[in-house]
Formats: structure tokens, sequence, C-alpha cells
């Protein structure tokens, strides 16, 4: 947007500028987990089957969701722990979510 600011003021491009470089991210957001989970009527948050997310809950045993701890299933998926889980066992899936 600056770029078509400068231009249409007649000014020419930036000679400082620097490209802007993503960096790979460390954990997952709730935009991510939106993707991978869903919310039943009683707001508990259970992970989609065809997901990695699936796979770790079972694997690690965590507590089942209930009305009292509607996030019991979601709130590891938050951890690096995960994040680095996701590296190694599903490598592509980690790509697509820009982790590092």
């Amino acid at each position: 947007m600056e770029q078509k600011l400068r231009q249409s003021w007649g000014i020419g491009p930036d000679p400082y500028a620097q490209p802007v470089v993503v960096a790979p991210r460390q954990n997952i957001d709730w935009e991510d987990l939106f993707e991978m989970c869903y919310r039943d009527k009683g707001g508990r948050w259970f992970p989609n089957d065809d997901t990695p997310a699936a796979e770790y809950v079972e694997q690690n045993g965590y507590r089942t969701p209930s009305r009292a701890w509607p996030y019991s299933y979601v709130k590891p998926l938050l951890t690096r722990k995960f994040a680095k889980w996701l590296r190694e066992h599903h490598p592509a899936y980690a790509d697509q979510l820009n982790l590092a």
C-alpha cells in the first residue's frame, strides 16, 4: 500500500525498504485449532479425526472434556511440545502451518 501511495504522489520506491520475511512459528495458534478441532453443543472442544491432533491426544491420554473442563484436549495442542511432536511425526502438516 505504501508503494501505491508513493506512486500516486510521484515519489520513487523507497531505497531503504527491506523485504518482509515471515519467521517460522514455535507453537500452534487458536486459528490453527479452529481447523483441527470442533466444538459440540456443550462447548467442549474435540480434535477432528482426520488431523494429527486426534492422534496426539489419543497417544498421551488426556482427560476427556466435560462441561466443567471444556478445553482439556485443546490446551495441550497450544504447547511447544505439540508443535515439536508435529514437526517430528507429521512434517508436511507442520510445514503447512509454518512451524519451525
